[in-house]
Parts: C-alpha cells; structure tokens; sequence
C-alpha cells in the first residue's frame, strides 16, 4: 500500500495481556483496521487490513489518548464502541530490519487521527496541546 492518509475502518478492538516479556506487568490494546479508500474518498489502491497496537507502558497515555481521539470516542468508552467505527490512518512505508523478511517493504502506522472535524496536530508521543497524559485505564 502505498504511504498516505486513508480513511480505515475498525473491525476489531482488544486488550491483549501478555504472557511474558516486555509490558508483561501490563497489556496492550489492539485495533484491527481495514484501509476503506484515500482520504479524498478516492479507491485505495487495494483494501488492506492492519494493525495498531499501543503497550499500556511509561509514555503511552498519549498514544491511547490519540486512538480513542481519532474515532470520536472518550476515554471512558468501551472497547466494543471501537467496532465499525472510522478514522484516517497516516500510513508510511519502512524497510523490515530484521526477521526472515529482512530488506523488505513493509507499512506502518504512523498516526491514527479524527476523520471529522479539525484535525489536531499530534505529536510522536501522541500527545497534543491539552493532554494532561493520565493514565487512560485508571
């Protein structure tokens, strides 16, 4: 797929609680994506599924923040209201560093932003003007 802004479609939502490793001690929540047509309404080039995570780890507030932001939810929606709902997702292209896919073109999420309305700007940290960057599970 080709890098961009696409208008995606939520066809799943869910926490993940890892078994070991890294965010262990935590979870990670996971929405499926389905890449719907360009920004513009055009076709997209093919429909593409994909996926973004966020580790409920030091830093990620913002990034959760941003999520529920994009789809027009509060922080505390349910999950479920996550589910066919629509957002734009900033799509890049990045070579695969290590792995049996090595060298190879791969998409990835850069920003999951509000299809509606004045779009914030968001930072790396998905944090924008007015976070406070709370804990979004507490």
């Amino acid at each position: 797929m080709p890098a961009g802004i696409y208008i995606a479609n939520c066809y799943d939502c869910d926490l993940n609680v890892p078994q070991k490793g890294v965010g262990a001690t935590g979870f990670n929540a996971v929405w499926k994506l389905e890449i719907v047509s360009k920004q513009d309404g055009t076709p997209a080039a093919r429909k593409a599924k994909l996926t973004h995570n966020v580790s409920h780890a030091e830093g990620a507030a913002g990034l959760m923040h941003a999520a529920f932001r994009a789809f027009g939810l509060t922080m505390d929606s349910d999950q479920d209201e996550f589910v066919s709902e629509q957002c734009l997702v900033d799509l890049s292209i990045e070579i695969q560093k290590v792995g049996k896919n090595e060298g190879r073109e791969q998409n990835r999420i850069q920003a999951l932003l509000p299809l509606k309305g004045a779009v914030a700007a968001v930072g790396a940290n998905g944090s924008s003007a007015g976070d406070k960057g709370e804990d979004p599970w507490t």
